[in-house]
């Protein structure tokens, strides 16, 4: 049986599809299917005694966050850059260049250590996609500050705006 264009086109969609499954489901570091749920770093808030043990990405929250602010661990906002200018948490870095951000952080510390993203609010999921993509790049240690900039805001804390 001779194959036509179009069905040789949806023969070799389906081919390629089966393949890539069966590649991933064999393969010791496969793609999820869902991603996994990302883990609180403590139950009562409180900050743990040795962040040594925080490896992967985990949520923080607002307690959280300023404590580790405090700390001089390194923030980086997702967002977009018109609302990083209108106002931030005071030295975090934009994420307007991936690469950029990556080159950054590499010159402050190592791949190993401690960093926080956020975004607008619990409801924005930009901080925990830049964290998959900065473990992706190799970065073993990323806490989510999951109440974000608003919430930062709101409770009277530090604030820059512009650059």
């Amino acid at each position: 049986m001779k194959l036509t264009g179009l069905t040789s086109a949806i023969a070799y969609i389906i081919l390629g599809t089966l393949t890539g499954l069966v590649i991933n489901a064999f393969r010791p570091a496969g793609i999820p299917w869902i991603a996994e749920q990302l883990s609180t770093i403590t139950d009562n808030g409180a900050v743990p005694e040795s962040d040594s043990l925080l490896t992967g990405i985990h949520i923080i929250n607002l307690d959280e966050a300023k404590t580790y602010f405090d700390q001089g661990i390194p923030f980086v906002d997702a967002r977009e850059e018109e609302e990083y200018l209108e106002g931030h948490i005071p030295g975090a870095f934009m994420n307007r260049n991936f690469m950029e951000l990556v080159f950054n952080l590499d010159t402050l510390q190592t791949r190993e250590d401690l960093l926080v993203t956020y975004c607008d609010d619990i409801e924005c999921g930009l901080s925990k996609n830049l964290a998959y993509d900065l473990q992706a790049s190799g970065f073993t240690r990323i806490l989510v500050f999951e109440g974000g900039w608003h919430l930062w805001k709101e409770a009277g804390y530090p604030v820059a705006e512009g650059q």
